[in-house]
């Protein structure tokens, strides 16, 4: 039983931590397309 239960707690973790990487990836990518956005603009300033 023991076993079970940290096994479940384990996976329950790995879960969780996945989530959060989802989050922190896209969290990351919006911020890398406001980048983009950004240098887009600056190039069209520039024309």
């Amino acid at each position: 039983m023991l076993m079970q239960e940290g096994a479940s707690d384990a996976g329950d973790a790995m879960q969780e931590g996945a989530d959060k990487m989802q989050e922190g990836a896209g969290d990351a990518m919006q911020e890398g397309a406001d980048k983009m956005q950004d240098g887009a603009d600056k190039m069209q300033e520039g024309q």
